[in-house]
This record gives C-alpha cells, structure tokens and sequence, in this order.
C-alpha cells in the first residue's frame, strides 16, 4: 500500500512539473513573440534599451 502511495504521488509530482514545464515555455514564447513584434525590437532597439 505505501508503495502504491509513492508510487501515485511520484506519477502526480512528474505530471505537475511537466505541465509547469510547459506553461513556462508557453508564458518565455508568448514573451519572445511580444518582443519580436515590438517596434524596438533589432539592433537600434535593444542598444537604445541598454
């Protein structure tokens, strides 16, 4: 029983990190995607920005 329970917890704490895994990458392409459509997006953009 207590095997099973481990067993069940690990299956639930891997299928939580991998859709955390994925909201992240979701969350760093909508942020590139915002960026690239950016008008200071490219080389003047980003030494301007620094």
């Amino acid at each position: 029983m207590v095997a099973d329970l481990r067993h069940t917890l690990s299956t639930v704490a891997s299928t939580l990190a991998k859709t955390r895994e994925e909201s992240v990458a979701a969350e760093i392409r909508r942020r590139l995607e915002d960026v690239q459509d950016s008008p200071a997006a490219g080389p003047a953009g980003d030494s301007a920005a620094r």
